[in-house]
C-alpha cells in the first residue's frame, strides 16, 4: 500500500514539471556578449493601407535596459517599440526594417512593405441644382392619385377652392396627409397651401378676408406647411367680364389687404399668388389688380396661368390654347408693363389639352388631361406633337416641343420658373413627361 502511494505521488510531481511553460524565449538568460532575438509572424513581404493606423507585432528578447528597438521606413527612423504602431501617409512601395541593438550588437529583419490606397467609399448620387423654380399645382383631391416626382419640383401648391362659408378645401386634405408632406419637405420641396378664391371674390367683405387669413395661417402652423398660394385669376363669372370698374376696386383692395395680412402672418415663410396671363386688352382680368400693381411687393412669386384661351364659348377660335404667343405676351406683360420683376415670375403652363369636336365649331370643346391625350392618340406620337387632328375632331395641347420651347424662353429671358398646372394630367412616365421636360431644361 505505502509502495502503491509513493509511485502515485511521483506520478503526480512528474505531471506538474512536465507541464510548466518553458518560458526561456521571452526571458532567456542572455550573455553581454549573445545576439538579442527578434520574434514575429511578419513575412517578408507585408502590407498596409495608407491613411489608416497599422500595427507589425513583435517580440524582442531580452526586453531589459541594454536592449534598443528601431523600426526605418527608407532609413528613416519611424519607431522605437519592440511593436509598431505606425499610420503609413501615402501608397507605394518601401523598406521596413526593424533593428536591435544590445551591448553593440545588432539584429534586424527586412521587409518588403506594399502600402495600398485606402478604398473609397462611392458617393452619394447628388440631385442637380435647379437653376430655376419648378412649382406644380396639385389639386387637394388627386393627392393619392400618383407617385411624385419630388426631384424634378421645387415647390408644389395643393389647389382647393374657398367655399361661401369660408372653408378652405385643401386644409382636410393637407391635415390628414402628414406624410405626404414630410415626404415632399425631406426631397427639398416646398408645400404650399393654395386657396382658389375665385368663389367667394364676389361676396367678400372685411370680416371674411380677415377670418380666412387666420385660418389660412393656422392650417400652414398645423401642417408644418412652407406658406400660402392665393389663387385668384380675375374672374368670378361676372357678366360684365372683368370691365365693371367698381367690382374691380373691391377686388384690388381685399386682394392687397390679404397679401398684406397673410405675409405678415407668414414671417419668413412663403406667399405666392396665382393670376391670369392674359395680355391688356384681351379679357379684362388685368383690371382686377385696377392698376394697383403694389400689391405684388407682398409677394414672394406670381404664378401666372397662361391657358384656356379657347373653349366651347360661341365666339371661342378652334386654335392652341396656350400657345407661345400667349406665354410671351403675359411674360410681357407682368414685366415689362406691369412691373413685377422676373425673377418673380412663374410662367404657367397646362397639363392637359381642348379637344374641339370639330374643326370648325367650339361647340362641345372639352378639357382632356395630357396624360390621356397619351393614350388615346397613342398611335400618333402624341409626346412630339402639340395638336393632332383625327375622325373629324382636333386636339389642342402642349406636347414636348411646345414645353421646350417655353422652357427655354423662360432660361433664355430671365424668367423665375414654370408653373404646371396640374400634376395629375401629366404623364409618369419620364420618357413622356411634360414635367421632366421642364426638368431637364432647368439643370442643364
Amino acid at each position: 500500500m505505502k509502495t502503491n502511494y509513493l509511485f502515485l505521488l511521483l506520478c503526480l510531481i512528474g505531471i506538474m514539471l512536465g507541464s510548466c511553460k518553458d518560458d526561456s524565449a521571452n526571458n532567456p538568460v542572455f550573455g553581454d556578449d549573445e545576439i538579442p532575438y527578434i520574434y514575429t509572424d511578419m513575412l517578408e513581404t507585408t502590407s498596409a493601407i495608407a491613411g489608416e493606423v497599422t500595427e507589425f507585432k513583435v517580440l524582442v528578447s531580452p526586453a531589459d535596459e541594454k536592449t534598443s528597438v528601431k523600426w526605418l521606413l527608407e532609413g528613416k527612423e519611424i519607431g522605437t517599440s519592440a511593436s509598431l504602431v505606425y499610420t503609413f501617409p501615402e501608397a507605394g512601395s518601401f523598406r521596413l526594417r526593424i533593428e536591435v541593438r544590445r551591448n553593440g550588437l545588432l539584429n534586424y529583419r527586412n521587409f518588403a512593405l506594399t502600402v495600398k490606397e485606402a478604398p473609397t467609399t462611392p458617393e452619394e448620387p447628388t440631385t442637380p441644382e435647379l437653376k430655376k423654380k419648378i412649382f406644380c399645382y396639385l389639386s387637394n383631391g388627386a393627392i393619392a392619385s400618383r407617385e411624385i416626382a419630388w426631384d424634378q419640383m421645387s415647390h408644389l401648391c395643393v389647389v382647393g377652392g374657398v367655399t361661401t362659408d369660408g372653408t378652405i378645401q385643401a386644409a382636410a386634405t393637407l391635415q390628414t396627409n402628414a406624410d405626404f408632406i414630410k415626404q415632399g419637405q425631406a426631397k427639398g420641396v416646398k408645400i404650399l397651401l393654395s386657396m382658389d378664391l375665385a368663389s367667394v371674390m364676389k361676396t367678400m367683405t372685411d370680416d371674411f378676408r380677415q377670418s380666412l387669413g387666420e385660418r389660412a395661417l393656422q392650417v400652414v402652423e398645423d401642417c408644418g406647411l412652407d406658406g400660402i398660394n392665393v389663387f385668384f385669376e380675375g374672374w368670378t363669372g361676372s357678366s360684365a367680364g372683368g370691365s365693371d370698374k367698381a367690382e374691380n376696386s373691391t377686388y384690388a383692395s381685399h386682394l392687397k389687404a390679404l397679401y398684406q395680412q397673410l405675409k405678415a402672418g407668414l414671417g419668413e415663410k412663403l406667399l405666392t399668388a396665382g393670376v391670369k396671363g392674359d395680355s391688356e386688352g384681351m379679357w379684362g382680368s388685368q383690371n382686377a389688380y385696377n392698376g394697383d400693381f403694389s400689391m405684388f411687393e407682398y409677394v414672394d412669386y406670381i404664378n401666372v396661368a397662361i391657358y384656356n384661351f379657347t373653349g366651347a364659348w360661341a365666339s371661342s377660335a378652334v386654335a392652341q390654347h396656350a400657345s407661345f404667343e400667349h406665354f410671351t405676351a403675359a411674360a410681357t406683360q407682368w414685366s415689362t408693363v406691369n412691373g413685377i420683376d422676373k425673377n418673380k415670375i412663374i410662367l404657367g403652363l397646362p397639363a392637359y389639352g381642348i379637344q374641339f369636336q370639330s374643326t370648325s365649331s367650339p361647340t362641345g370643346a372639352v378639357r382632356k388631361a395630357y396624360k390621356v391625350i397619351l393614350t388615346e392618340y397613342a398611335a400618333d406620337s402624341p409626346a412630339e406633337k402639340d395638336e393632332i387632328e383625327k375622325d373629324g375632331k382636333i386636339v389642342f395641347y402642349n406636347g414636348h416641343p411646345l414645353v421646350q420651347q417655353k422652357s427655354d424662353y423662360v432660361v433664355d429671358n430671365g424668367f423665375g420658373g414654370i408653373l404646371l398646372n396640374e400634376l395629375s394630367d401629366d404623364s409618369e412616365d419620364d420618357a413622356t413627361s411634360l414635367l421632366n421636360v421642364i426638368y431637364k431644361t432647368f439643370i442643364k
